[in-house]
Protein backbone atom coordinates (compact mmCIF):
# COMPACT_ATOMS: atom_id res chain seq x y z
CA UNK A 1 0.00 0.00 0.00
CA UNK A 2 1.32 3.31 -0.96
CA UNK A 3 1.92 6.15 1.44
CA UNK A 4 -0.94 8.26 -0.07
CA UNK A 5 -3.48 5.46 0.21
CA UNK A 6 -2.51 4.88 3.83
CA UNK A 7 -3.03 8.59 4.65
CA UNK A 8 -6.49 8.59 3.06
CA UNK A 9 -7.49 5.53 5.07
CA UNK A 10 -6.37 7.17 8.33
CA UNK A 11 -8.33 10.38 7.53
CA UNK A 12 -11.45 8.39 6.73
CA UNK A 13 -11.12 6.52 10.01
CA UNK A 14 -10.70 9.73 12.01
CA UNK A 15 -13.74 11.38 10.32
CA UNK A 16 -15.86 8.33 11.11
CA UNK A 17 -14.85 8.48 14.76
CA UNK A 18 -15.60 12.25 14.89
CA UNK A 19 -19.09 11.82 13.38
CA UNK A 20 -19.78 9.02 15.83
CA UNK A 21 -18.87 11.16 18.87
CA UNK A 22 -20.74 14.18 17.44
CA UNK A 23 -23.86 12.10 16.96
CA UNK A 24 -23.62 10.73 20.48
CA UNK A 25 -23.17 14.26 21.96
CA UNK A 26 -26.17 15.71 20.08
CA UNK A 27 -28.30 12.75 21.05
CA UNK A 28 -27.31 13.17 24.68
CA UNK A 29 -28.17 16.89 24.64
CA UNK A 30 -31.56 16.26 23.05
CA UNK A 31 -32.28 13.48 25.49
CA UNK A 32 -31.27 15.70 28.38
CA UNK A 33 -33.70 18.42 27.29
CA UNK A 34 -36.43 15.83 26.90
CA UNK A 35 -35.77 14.53 30.37
CA UNK A 36 -35.84 18.10 31.82
CA UNK A 37 -39.21 18.94 30.29
CA UNK A 38 -40.60 15.54 31.24
CA UNK A 39 -39.46 16.24 34.79
CA UNK A 40 -41.22 19.60 34.86
CA UNK A 41 -44.42 18.05 33.50
CA UNK A 42 -44.19 15.06 35.76
CA UNK A 43 -46.62 14.99 38.80
CA UNK A 44 -43.62 14.12 40.90
CA UNK A 45 -42.11 17.55 40.18
CA UNK A 46 -42.79 19.78 43.22
CA UNK A 47 -42.34 22.97 41.15
CA UNK A 48 -44.87 21.95 38.53
CA UNK A 49 -47.25 20.77 41.21
CA UNK A 50 -47.02 24.04 43.11
CA UNK A 51 -47.48 26.08 39.94
CA UNK A 52 -50.51 24.02 38.95
CA UNK A 53 -52.08 24.16 42.41
CA UNK A 54 -51.49 27.91 42.74
CA UNK A 55 -53.09 28.52 39.36
CA UNK A 56 -56.03 26.34 40.32
CA UNK A 57 -56.43 28.14 43.68
CA UNK A 58 -56.24 31.55 42.04
CA UNK A 59 -58.97 30.55 39.63
CA UNK A 60 -61.16 29.21 42.43
CA UNK A 61 -60.61 32.32 44.58
CA UNK A 62 -61.41 34.61 41.68
CA UNK A 63 -64.68 32.79 40.96
CA UNK A 64 -65.52 32.74 44.67
CA UNK A 65 -64.90 36.49 44.96
CA UNK A 66 -67.16 37.13 41.97
CA UNK A 67 -69.86 35.02 43.58
CA UNK A 68 -69.51 36.80 46.94
CA UNK A 69 -69.62 40.22 45.27
CA UNK A 70 -72.84 39.29 43.50
CA UNK A 71 -74.37 37.95 46.70
CA UNK A 72 -73.35 41.12 48.54
CA UNK A 73 -74.92 43.29 45.83
CA UNK A 74 -78.17 41.31 45.98
CA UNK A 75 -78.28 41.49 49.78
CA UNK A 76 -77.77 45.27 49.68
CA UNK A 77 -80.62 45.61 47.18
CA UNK A 78 -82.89 43.48 49.35
CA UNK A 79 -81.92 45.50 52.42
CA UNK A 80 -82.84 48.72 50.61
CA UNK A 81 -86.19 47.21 49.66
CA UNK A 82 -86.85 46.09 53.23
CA UNK A 83 -85.93 49.53 54.63
CA UNK A 84 -88.18 51.22 52.08
CA UNK A 85 -91.05 48.86 52.84
CA UNK A 86 -90.55 49.31 56.58
CA UNK A 87 -90.58 53.11 56.22
CA UNK A 88 -93.63 52.97 53.96
CA UNK A 89 -95.38 50.65 56.39
CA UNK A 90 -94.72 52.99 59.32
CA UNK A 91 -96.01 55.96 57.31
CA UNK A 92 -99.17 54.08 56.39
CA UNK A 93 -99.71 53.06 60.02
CA UNK A 94 -99.24 56.68 61.16
CA UNK A 95 -101.64 57.96 58.50
CA UNK A 96 -104.25 55.37 59.42
CA UNK A 97 -103.86 56.24 63.10
CA UNK A 98 -104.27 59.94 62.32
CA UNK A 99 -107.37 59.25 60.22
CA UNK A 100 -108.81 57.21 63.07
CA UNK A 101 -108.25 60.12 65.48
CA UNK A 102 -109.89 62.55 63.06
CA UNK A 103 -112.94 60.31 62.63
CA UNK A 104 -113.27 59.89 66.39
CA UNK A 105 -112.94 63.64 66.88
CA UNK A 106 -115.58 64.28 64.21
CA UNK A 107 -117.97 62.02 66.10
CA UNK A 108 -117.55 63.79 69.43
CA UNK A 109 -117.22 67.41 68.32
CA UNK A 110 -119.81 69.94 67.23
CA UNK A 111 -117.40 71.68 64.84
CA UNK A 112 -117.17 71.35 61.08
CA UNK A 113 -113.57 71.34 59.92
CA UNK A 114 -111.22 70.82 56.98
CA UNK A 115 -108.15 68.66 57.50
CA UNK A 116 -104.85 69.81 55.95
CA UNK A 117 -101.20 68.86 55.88
CA UNK A 118 -98.32 71.11 56.90
CA UNK A 119 -96.29 71.96 53.80
CA UNK A 120 -93.66 74.47 54.91
CA UNK A 121 -92.19 75.48 58.22
CA UNK A 122 -89.50 78.11 58.55
CA UNK A 123 -86.70 76.89 60.82
CA UNK A 124 -85.92 80.50 61.73
CA UNK A 125 -89.52 81.09 62.86
CA UNK A 126 -90.35 77.62 64.15
CA UNK A 127 -92.94 78.78 66.67
CA UNK A 128 -94.38 81.59 64.54
CA UNK A 129 -96.14 80.25 61.46
CA UNK A 130 -96.67 77.29 59.10
CA UNK A 131 -98.01 76.83 55.57
CA UNK A 132 -100.71 74.20 54.91
CA UNK A 133 -101.80 72.54 51.66
CA UNK A 134 -105.40 73.80 51.62
CA UNK A 135 -106.58 77.22 50.49
CA UNK A 136 -109.57 79.14 49.18
CA UNK A 137 -110.53 76.39 46.74
CA UNK A 138 -111.02 74.03 49.70
CA UNK A 139 -113.09 76.58 51.63
CA UNK A 140 -110.35 78.10 53.80
CA UNK A 141 -110.87 81.73 54.83
CA UNK A 142 -108.88 84.30 56.74
CA UNK A 143 -109.18 84.28 60.57
CA UNK A 144 -110.55 80.74 60.77
CA UNK A 145 -109.27 78.98 63.94
CA UNK A 146 -106.93 76.01 63.61
CA UNK A 147 -106.48 73.07 65.97
CA UNK A 148 -104.52 69.82 65.92
CA UNK A 149 -104.89 66.40 67.50
CA UNK A 150 -102.34 64.72 69.73
CA UNK A 151 -103.29 61.32 71.06
CA UNK A 152 -106.85 61.54 72.33
CA UNK A 153 -106.74 65.27 72.94
CA UNK A 154 -106.99 68.37 70.80
CA UNK A 155 -105.39 71.76 71.23
CA UNK A 156 -105.53 75.24 69.73
CA UNK A 157 -102.80 76.05 67.18
CA UNK A 158 -103.70 79.52 65.96
CA UNK A 159 -105.60 81.16 63.12
CA UNK A 160 -105.42 81.62 59.36
CA UNK A 161 -103.81 84.92 58.38
CA UNK A 162 -103.15 84.47 54.64
CA UNK A 163 -105.05 82.50 51.98
CA UNK A 164 -104.19 81.58 48.40
CA UNK A 165 -106.12 79.23 46.10
CA UNK A 166 -104.23 76.10 47.19
CA UNK A 167 -102.39 77.04 50.38
CA UNK A 168 -102.82 79.03 53.58
CA UNK A 169 -100.63 80.46 56.32
CA UNK A 170 -101.29 79.89 60.01
CA UNK A 171 -100.15 82.32 62.69
CA UNK A 172 -99.32 80.00 65.58
CA UNK A 173 -100.52 80.71 69.09
CA UNK A 174 -96.90 80.65 70.25
CA UNK A 175 -96.00 83.63 68.03
CA UNK A 176 -95.31 86.83 69.97
CA UNK A 177 -98.05 88.60 67.97
CA UNK A 178 -100.70 86.05 68.96
CA UNK A 179 -103.20 86.66 71.76
CA UNK A 180 -106.44 84.97 72.80
CA UNK A 181 -108.75 85.31 75.79
CA UNK A 182 -108.25 82.29 78.03
CA UNK A 183 -110.54 80.83 80.65
CA UNK A 184 -109.91 78.49 83.58
CA UNK A 185 -112.98 76.21 83.94
CA UNK A 186 -112.08 75.11 87.49
CA UNK A 187 -112.07 78.60 89.01
CA UNK A 188 -113.82 80.56 86.24
CA UNK A 189 -110.91 82.98 85.86
CA UNK A 190 -110.30 84.92 82.63
CA UNK A 191 -107.02 86.28 81.30
CA UNK A 192 -105.06 86.92 78.11
CA UNK A 193 -102.87 84.18 76.67
CA UNK A 194 -99.96 85.60 74.68
CA UNK A 195 -97.28 83.84 72.65
CA UNK A 196 -93.58 84.32 73.44
CA UNK A 197 -91.97 83.09 70.23
CA UNK A 198 -91.02 79.87 72.02
CA UNK A 199 -92.72 76.70 73.24
CA UNK A 200 -94.10 78.55 76.28
CA UNK A 201 -96.96 81.05 76.55
CA UNK A 202 -98.05 83.52 79.22
CA UNK A 203 -101.42 83.89 80.93
CA UNK A 204 -101.52 87.58 81.78
CA UNK A 205 -103.53 90.22 83.66
CA UNK A 206 -104.43 87.95 86.57
CA UNK A 207 -105.29 89.56 89.90
CA UNK A 208 -103.16 88.20 92.76
CA UNK A 209 -106.20 86.98 94.71
CA UNK A 210 -107.56 84.90 91.81
CA UNK A 211 -107.79 81.15 92.41
CA UNK A 212 -105.19 79.57 90.14
CA UNK A 213 -102.72 76.75 90.63
CA UNK A 214 -100.21 74.72 88.68
CA UNK A 215 -101.88 72.11 86.51
CA UNK A 216 -104.96 74.23 85.78
CA UNK A 217 -106.21 73.81 82.21
CA UNK A 218 -106.84 76.98 80.22
CA UNK A 219 -109.32 76.94 77.32
CA UNK A 220 -110.64 79.54 74.92
CA UNK A 221 -113.34 81.75 76.45
CA UNK A 222 -115.25 82.29 73.21
CA UNK A 223 -114.97 86.07 73.36
CA UNK A 224 -113.37 87.99 70.53
CA UNK A 225 -115.31 86.43 67.66
CA UNK A 226 -112.54 84.20 66.24
CA UNK A 227 -111.99 81.24 68.56
CA UNK A 228 -114.97 79.14 69.73
CA UNK A 229 -115.29 78.53 73.46
CA UNK A 230 -113.84 75.47 75.13
CA UNK A 231 -110.83 74.69 72.91
CA UNK A 232 -107.89 73.63 75.13
CA UNK A 233 -104.91 76.00 75.03
CA UNK A 234 -102.48 74.77 77.68
CA UNK A 235 -101.74 74.12 81.34
CA UNK A 236 -100.23 76.35 84.01
CA UNK A 237 -96.77 75.20 85.06
CA UNK A 238 -95.64 78.12 87.27
CA UNK A 239 -96.34 81.73 88.30
CA UNK A 240 -94.37 84.95 88.11
CA UNK A 241 -95.08 87.97 90.29
CA UNK A 242 -93.51 91.35 89.60
CA UNK A 243 -92.97 93.98 92.26
CA UNK A 244 -95.31 96.93 92.18
CA UNK A 245 -97.40 95.29 89.41
CA UNK A 246 -101.14 94.93 90.02
CA UNK A 247 -101.25 91.61 88.17
CA UNK A 248 -99.44 88.28 88.24
CA UNK A 249 -98.63 86.08 85.29
CA UNK A 250 -98.69 82.34 84.73
CA UNK A 251 -96.42 80.36 82.41
CA UNK A 252 -98.24 77.84 80.21
CA UNK A 253 -97.16 74.80 78.24
CA UNK A 254 -99.31 74.22 75.14
CA UNK A 255 -101.88 71.44 75.19
CA UNK A 256 -100.25 69.96 72.07
CA UNK A 257 -96.66 69.79 70.86
CA UNK A 258 -96.01 72.65 68.42
CA UNK A 259 -92.64 71.23 67.37
CA UNK A 260 -94.05 68.20 65.49
CA UNK A 261 -96.95 69.47 63.42
CA UNK A 262 -98.04 67.36 60.46
CA UNK A 263 -101.82 67.49 60.16
CA UNK A 264 -104.11 70.29 61.27
CA UNK A 265 -107.86 70.89 61.38
CA UNK A 266 -109.27 74.21 60.23
CA UNK A 267 -112.58 74.90 61.94
CA UNK A 268 -115.14 76.30 59.49
CA UNK A 269 -118.24 76.44 61.71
Amino acid sequence: MSHLARARLICLFLLSISFLFLNLSLHNRIQGLKNFFLYLASPSSSLATRMFLQGENLSKNFLLQLHLNEENRQLKEKLKEYVHLDTLSKEIIEENEQLRKILQFRERTKYDFISAQVLVRDTQDWYNSVIIDKGALAGIKKDLPVITLEGDKEGLLGRIIEVSPNASKILLLTDSLSAVVGYVPRSKVDGIVEGQGSKEMRFKYILPEMDLKSGDLIVTSGTGGIFPAGIPIGEIVKFEEKKYAPYKEAILTPQVDFSHLREVLVITE
